[in-house]
């Protein structure tokens, strides 16, 4: 009986990625980015996908495939603009590393007016990260965040 159960087909099956993670006890890392618009998130992103880490980007893939997209076997690193404390919540199998992009008021009300937008309670959003900030593993400016993901 016992050998019949060793040799089932369900034990030469691949083990898919998720599951690896699994039964390794072992957690994939993310680091997860937010700030507000303006805070220079973009620019960081495409400096990483410069240096091959694996870059998710919530606004450009739908949120539900978001989870899916952060298994890799390169660095992971999450963009996300709203939302970032209840995707932490709600997917407990990553082993988040939580970082914000932090410029001053003058600094994202410049780059946001350069390139013709405008961002209703701007003060608001900044407070909200402030509160964020608390929790995070790193806090910086755009330049800061970057230097941080590329040294860890």
């Amino acid at each position: 009986e016992q050998q019949r159960l060793a040799c089932s087909y369900v034990n030469l099956q691949p083990m898919w990625a998720k599951l690896n993670y699994i039964k390794n006890n072992k957690k994939p890392v993310v680091f997860l980015i937010t700030g507000v618009s303006g805070s220079g998130k973009t620019w960081i992103a495409n400096q990483l996908n410069l240096v091959k880490f694996n870059v998710v980007d919530s606004d450009k893939v739908k949120r539900r495939n978001i989870p899916r997209l952060c298994i890799s076997s390169k660095p992971t690193t999450l963009f996300l603009t709203i939302g970032a404390s209840t995707f932490m919540k709600n997917n407990p199998q990553f082993d988040y590393r939580f970082v914000i992009v932090l410029e001053s008021r003058e600094e994202v009300f410049a780059r946001i007016t350069a390139r013709g937008g405008h961002i209703d309670n701007l003060d608001k959003r900044l407070n909200r990260m402030n509160i964020l900030a608390q929790k995070a593993s790193f806090v910086g400016t755009s330049t800061e965040v970057l230097n941080y993901l590329l040294s860890d």
